[in-house]
């Protein structure tokens, strides 16, 4: 008997009536919820957030070599490529007379979202419309057309990301991760459309490389590149696309590169300095995992940080494990494959790393749809219906507590975490709370009541109820966290405590500590050169900035130290050379680790 009987038939079995299409009205809203909401009314937070809005702030106050070299308030950031904070400081310029800087500069994050959810839902659809993609072909007709079915496993697609729990926080940052996440989905979108039409394809995907490449270098481009050389030569269906891919993909993936290489040799020794860093650390950042407890971090996490795509995703591999060589699972499981193995070289352990496996495997598990069993998607509804209520519920609890005062005890625990926090209603917050649960109770009632029998099902149960307890996160209790997690009161206290300081030099002052203080007490701080930065790297244990017991230019000096690890009657900062004297010192209410001291300089 020949190997191949042994495998399992076709797993998808649908009926054109299981393919309906998801209303556009209500995808585009739900898509509009999900992508802003998180955005809107607060502050920059650490670390990744107010580092990147420290970045585009520089930028966008500073010259062009700021717009090179990524810097925080004048301290450089090798590790950090240019073109995210192009479109955060440009949206800058022009909105933050209207918004505000600091939700002015995520609305391309916002933007970035939505561009993600589009790449993956047309690479899903381009996929899902291939020959072999195709449920069961019934005798007598009554096969969904492959048109339908693709659109009704790109609307999975879409849904499935919305519902993935781990990129809710790491997509609303404005950092790297997110338009990390948005060039894999342009990628994978680029090889799905190669098969097709291999010069569009070879468009899009040399314009992912470059992207990738100019947003944060090697880590995320070499495994693409891999995947795509791996395609071409092994996966026939894109043959076709290997000239293409020479003549366009090639030469618009090296040549932006190239172009920010030479404007940084153009801006002399710092530029040429910057532009080392940032190879030195692309090196340093692929020289394997440190010890037992780093390697067991992404086991650990993987699965709950990918729920559900990732769960799916492999379940779909085995389920289609009779067509592993066709496009709508070779191509996405080689994108997963390749990012999986990318996070043994990977010196660093952090989410961003996780988050590039979930572009393929958004793609494999919206695959798994069409073969789930009635019971099975009875099952995944019930947990979500009952998990997402009982979060829905624990969040209005949680706003009746802080604004009402009752249950007390909830109540005083609020205002334990958060010290000076005065709660207040807000009509608008509480209307869009309403709406958003109002959303939600009308969903459960749709699928319990109608029982639809479409493949999507599967997972707006999911989908619905993330984003409806995404919203009431973010407008009932956004005032709250924000307070927790603000640096503006302490920044004013700084300003206030130096009113006439035109210079601050710092010590051990951390990245996201340094943008707050230059954006909301409007300090100017000293310019550091990339050669000063890197010969003082912060301890692994602390999370901040430079440490300097050199000569510093500023009359003032403001210092950063760690609580945790120093006593004030054992260990004082060790300051730079000269007299100085304490002119301010304070923490966050929040933050029982850090504290700030503000010195000057006596001649």
């Amino acid at each position: 008997m020949s190997d191949t009987r042994l495998l399992p038939p076709n797993p998808a079995l649908l009926t054109v009536h299981s393919t309906r299409k998801l209303p556009r009205g209500w995808l585009f809203l739900l898509l509009m919820a999900y992508a802003f909401s998180g955005l809107i009314g607060r502050d920059p937070w650490r670390p990744d957030d107010a580092i990147g809005f420290g970045i585009a702030w520089s930028m966008a106050q500073g010259n062009l070599s700021d717009w090179l070299m990524p810097n925080v308030a004048a301290m450089p950031t090798p590790e950090e490529g240019p073109l995210p904070f192009w479109f955060a400081a440009l949206a800058i310029k022009v909105f933050a007379s209207l918004f505000g800087a600091p939700f002015a500069a995520r609305i391309p994050v916002g933007l970035a979202i939505m561009f993600s959810v589009a790449c993956i839902w047309y690479a899903t659809y381009i996929l899902g419309r291939t020959a072999r993609a195709q449920p069961v072909q019934f005798m007598f007709g009554g096969a969904p057309h492959p048109r339908d079915y693709g659109r009704a496993i790109a609307d999975g697609a879409a849904l499935t990301l919305m519902a993935t729990f781990g990129l809710l926080l790491r997509l609303h940052e404005l950092s790297a991760e997110a338009f990390q996440f948005a060039w894999l989905c342009l990628l994978l979108l680029g090889l799905a459309r190669s098969i097709e039409v291999p010069r569009t394809g070879a468009l899009f995907s040399g314009l992912a490389l470059a992207a990738l490449c100019l947003t944060r270098g090697w880590q995320a481009v070499l495994p693409a590149a891999l995947t795509i050389a791996g395609l071409l030569i092994w996966h026939p269906p894109l043959a076709a696309a290997r000239r293409s891919f020479v003549l366009i993909a090639l030469p618009l993936a090296l040549v932006p590169c190239f172009l920010w290489a030479v404007a940084l040799q153009m801006q002399g020794s710092e530029g040429t300095q910057f532009l080392a860093a940032w190879w030195r650390w692309n090196i340093a950042n692929n020289q394997g995992l440190l010890g037992s407890g780093d390697l067991l971090y992404f086991p650990r996490n993987l699965l709950i940080f990918g729920w559900p795509a990732l769960p799916f995703a492999l379940i779909a591999a085995w389920r289609w494990r009779s067509r592993l060589e066709a496009s709508h699972i070779q191509i996405p499981l080689a994108l997963l494959i390749a990012y999986l193995l990318a996070l043994v070289p990977a010196s660093d352990v952090q989410e961003g790393l996780m988050a590039f496996l979930l572009p393929g495997a958004i793609v494999l598990a919206a695959f798994l749809l069409p073969t789930l069993s009635r019971s099975t998607i009875n099952a995944i509804d019930w947990f979500a219906v009952m998990g997402l209520t009982i979060a829905i519920l624990l969040i209005w609890l949680g706003w009746i507590a802080m604004v009402g005062g009752w249950p007390p005890t909830i109540a005083n625990n609020f205002m334990k975490l958060a010290p000076g926090f005065k709660p207040s209603f807000s009509s608008v917050a509480f209307i869009v709370a309403i709406i958003s649960s109002s959303f939600w109770l009308v969903v459960c009632y749709w699928r319990i009541r109608y029982k639809p029998q479409v493949v999507w099902r599967a997972m707006v149960i999911s989908c619905s109820g993330l984003v409806a307890a995404w919203v009431l996160l973010t407008t009932l209790w956004m005032p709250w966290l924000n307070h927790t997690k603000t640096y503006r009161d302490i920044a004013q206290q700084i300003r206030s405590a130096a009113k006439d300081a035109d210079c601050v030099s710092a010590q051990r002052l951390g990245r996201p500590q340094r943008a707050a203080f230059a954006y909301f007490g409007g300090l100017n701080f000293e310019r550091l050169s990339v050669a000063r930065v890197l010969a003082h790297q912060p301890r692994p244990e602390k999370e901040g900035g430079e440490g300097t017991d050199e000569q510093v230019a500023c009359q003032w000096l403001l210092t950063q130290d760690s609580l945790r690890l120093i006593s004030d009657t054992l260990v004082y900062p060790v300051l730079p050379e000269g007299k100085w004297t304490l002119v301010w010192q304070g923490r966050r209410f929040s933050d029982k680790d850090e504290r700030f001291r503000l010195y000057r300089r006596v001649n």
